[in-house]
């Protein structure tokens, strides 16, 4: 018996992060722990850390089953996940073929300083 490997194109490595980071965002954002995670998905937490640092894809069944581990549907972690790819891609410019970087929205002013600590 012999096993295809299929090799990832950089669009689904795209897309596979984007969800990883969706999903793990969603995670942190309710303070599940990871074992709860793990454990409603019936997998390892080795296999989970894989999912989430996108070395291998969640599956759709994965993704239901975090979302109502999480309260919410599913629609909302791939939106979440189309959200993020949406931040990170290329813009082109009409005025020439060139292709710029979004802005980033968080970006803190060319000439902010970080806070010091303690009160003044």
């Amino acid at each position: 018996m012999s096993t295809q490997t299929v090799e990832r194109t950089d669009r689904t490595s795209d897309v596979v992060r984007h969800v990883a980071d969706a999903v793990r965002a969603e995670i942190a954002r309710q303070k599940v722990k990871h074992s709860e995670v793990a454990k409603a998905l019936g997998v390892s937490r080795p296999t989970l850390n894989s999912r989430l640092n996108a070395k291998s894809a969640f599956g759709i069944d994965e993704l239901d089953q975090v979302a109502q581990l999480l309260g919410f549907p599913t629609l909302r972690l791939i939106e979440s996940a189309l959200f993020g790819e949406r931040l990170f891609d290329p813009v082109e410019t009409k005025e020439s073929n060139e292709v710029l970087p979004e802005p980033d929205p968080y970006a803190q002013p060319p000439r902010a300083r970080a806070r010091r600590g303690g009160a003044h």
